[in-house]
């Protein structure tokens, strides 16, 4: 008991220096200093960090810069909803699939736009098939993996729950 409390306690503060970090890093980027009131400045914003990530040569920064964009893109959605992006940010999301760093949270995010990002249905599956080889040839299924990420994204996208594919269906030992 004593030891959860002390890792909750920790994971908050980890949380909360991250946020300040990220939060600082943007601003002083000028990524976080734009007016946020009309969506070109919420795509020129998302575009930011995507050129960000595309120059950043260290995989952690740019999984780290990944990560903030996925919290840029899920606070708009909040508050503006997701149709202050444009069809161009979608397209610069979709072109870190390829990046070893970014890849995990570009997923998500393609996730995020739903069926906007259909057109990117094609990459996702080709990146679930491999991704679905990796986990059976390590014979190791566990319970968070890039299958899940990527059969979550498709099944926003296509609005297909489960996405009809062998990776993506609920194992009865495992919860997706």
């Amino acid at each position: 008991m004593v030891l959860a409390r002390t890792y909750c306690i920790y994971m908050l503060q980890f949380f909360a220096v991250g946020l300040l970090i990220a939060i600082s890093a943007c601003a002083s980027e000028g990524i976080a200093n734009q007016d946020l009131k009309s969506g070109s400045s919420h795509s020129a914003q998302l575009a930011e960090f995507v050129s960000a990530i595309a120059v950043e040569e260290n995989s952690r920064a740019r999984y780290d810069l990944a990560q903030n964009m996925f919290l840029f893109i899920y606070w708009t959605s909040q508050s503006d909803g997701l149709s202050v992006f444009d069809d161009t940010s979608i397209d610069a999301v979709a072109e870190l699939l390829t990046d070893d760093g970014a890849d995990e949270w570009a997923i998500r995010i393609l996730g995020q736009f739903g069926p906007r990002a259909n057109r990117f249905v094609p990459q996702l599956e080709a990146a679930l098939e491999v991704a679905w080889a990796e986990e059976q040839a390590q014979f190791v299924l566990t319970s968070v993996s890039a299958v899940d990420g990527i059969c979550r994204a498709l099944s926003r996208i296509t609005l297909m729950h489960p996405f009809p594919h062998e990776a993506c269906e609920p194992l009865p030992d495992r919860e997706r």
